[in-house]
């Protein structure tokens, strides 16, 4: 409110015609107004979400506000959300979601967007990754339908500067959207900075000063085919620390695509066809009780997580092993308890239809799958390479004849041959054993990567193939890709 901020005052008092006679009025009409506390505050809100009054927070959605100390809320713009059904009907549908580990997570953090100010939590983006028509719209449109229609998805093709402002939108509330792929190649990785780091773009007025900034306060539930760290690696970046901290990638791996547990229908289809039907019947009906449960709570919300909150952390991450020194595993750690937390804050409210043992079990399963999924994304194209190229060689070992076999009618290789030559022992691949590798990577990255890694001996003028002399034909010198034979059979 523009009590809070005196130079917001002033400009606004300036704006509509009022003459300030010092440097300081802003200041002294804003002490002067926080010392009238004769009734009832009227609080104008551009936007959904908390707002701090001075006295206390207060949660406005839509043209409801739940607060004792607010009278009546004044919007700028008339704000209605669709709602149909009842909280009966909204609690059979979530309790569709049981044995459903990726539905119950989805939601979690969905509750966890209008939490995240209480507690200083800071945005994260949740992203379903798997192939097409497996679920994961169905499960984001269940999201939706806890705040209103669950009709329209909104998805990432738009500009940086247009996410940003949609999701300014969507402050201390789940924001979905649809079609990672859709996204912008180029700035995505700075997209994913900008959208979970609590603030926007720092940007100038037209007279030079400084605009507001806008707060960002969300959580964001994705799907695509593709996850954030793979969207990265196509503008030709290797995905940062801060941004697997920050977009969680979740793989689809149910037994029936994103489910687990069809409750009754034959496939995942029918399933899916099922909950999308209940969310059209019913929707808009839970989050009003949530954030007014939350708001007339919230010394004791405070205190269920100081209870809970450390003991979630070692509940989800039981059989991982986490690297101490990993910074991004606590942090996402942290991430996951608290959405445990506030799905316990849900079922308390009566919002949410499955038990805390669900909760605990579905984000311990999730957790395990995102740890797994990270240390993969963690992996660079120079790990991917070598990778590849071990592989080729493991699967071959077998088939790998003494070179001095190279002329021999009836070796059975296509593959490559063993070498030794100055006291180093050497696999000697054909070219055409690598050309499917040199196709994907690039002839140049393929090269530079073994090289990096320790396992391409160069050729003359830095070649990456070599010439070796077949023992006993001197004339018989064909090209081979020599790799250390130590550093193959590392590990």
């Amino acid at each position: 409110t523009l009590i809070l901020s005196p130079v917001q005052l002033a400009r606004k008092l300036i704006d509509h015609g009022v003459e300030l006679s010092s440097n300081d009025a802003g200041k002294r009409v804003a002490d002067f107004l926080r010392t009238c506390n004769g009734g009832k505050t009227l609080l104008r809100a551009e936007r959904d979400g908390w707002l701090d009054n001075g006295k206390e927070l207060s949660y406005v959605f839509g043209n409801e506000r739940y607060s004792d100390h607010i009278e009546r809320v004044i919007r700028g713009q008339a704000s209605v959300r669709a709602s149909a059904g009842t909280i009966a009907d909204w609690l059979k549908v979530t309790a569709l979601c049981s044995g459903n580990p990726l539905m119950i997570v989805a939601l979690c953090f969905a509750f966890a967007s209008g939490l995240l100010k209480l507690f200083g939590q800071s945005g994260v983006c949740v992203n379903l990754v798997g192939n097409s028509s497996t679920g994961k719209s169905t499960i984001l449109r269940l999201v939706q339908a806890l705040t209103g229609s669950p009709e329209r998805l909104a998805n990432w093709e738009a500009t940086a500067n247009g996410l940003e402002a949609y999701a300014a939108l969507y402050k201390d509330l789940p924001l979905v959207i649809d079609e990672l792929g859709q996204s912008n190649v180029a700035s995505f990785g700075q997209s994913m900075y900008r959208l979970t780091n609590g603030s926007g773009r720092l940007r100038a007025t037209m007279n030079g000063g400084l605009a507001d900034q806008a707060r960002l306060s969300t959580v964001i539930i994705s799907a695509g085919e593709e996850s954030p760290a793979d969207r990265i690696r196509r503008s030709g970046q290797q995905a940062m620390a801060g941004q697997l901290a920050r977009f969680l990638t979740l793989p689809v791996n149910g037994q029936h695509g994103a489910f687990d547990n069809l409750h009754g229908e034959s496939n995942g289809a029918a399933f899916s066809a099922r909950v999308l039907s209940k969310v059209r019947e019913v929707h808009g009906v839970a989050w009003p009780l949530l954030a007014q449960y939350v708001a007339a709570n919230i010394p004791a919300v405070r205190s269920k997580h100081d209870e809970y909150y450390s003991h979630f952390q070692v509940d989800i991450s039981k059989g991982c092993k986490l690297d101490p020194s990993d910074g991004v595993q606590q942090r996402v750690l942290e991430h996951f308890a608290f959405a445990a937390f506030s799905a316990f804050v849900a079922i308390d409210d009566g919002v949410l239809s499955i038990t805390r043992e669900d909760v605990v079990a579905a984000t311990r399963r999730c957790f395990a799958d995102w740890l797994m999924q990270y240390r993969v994304d963690l992996r660079t194209p120079d790990d991917e390479i070598v990778e590849e190229v071990r592989d080729l060689v493991l699967k071959y070992r077998n088939r790998l004849p003494s070179y001095s076999a190279f002329s021999d009618a009836d070796r059975d290789t296509q593959i490559g041959f063993t070498y030794s030559a100055n006291g180093t022992d050497m696999v000697l691949l054909l070219p055409q054993t690598m050309r499917k590798i040199n196709e994907k990577y690039g002839k140049k990255a393929a090269k530079e990567a073994l090289i990096r890694k320790g396992l391409l001996i160069l050729g003359l003028e830095g070649r990456p193939t070599s010439q070796f002399v077949v023992p006993g034909h001197p004339n018989l010198k064909p090209s081979t890709y020599a790799l250390r034979r130590d550093a193959i059979f590392a590990e």
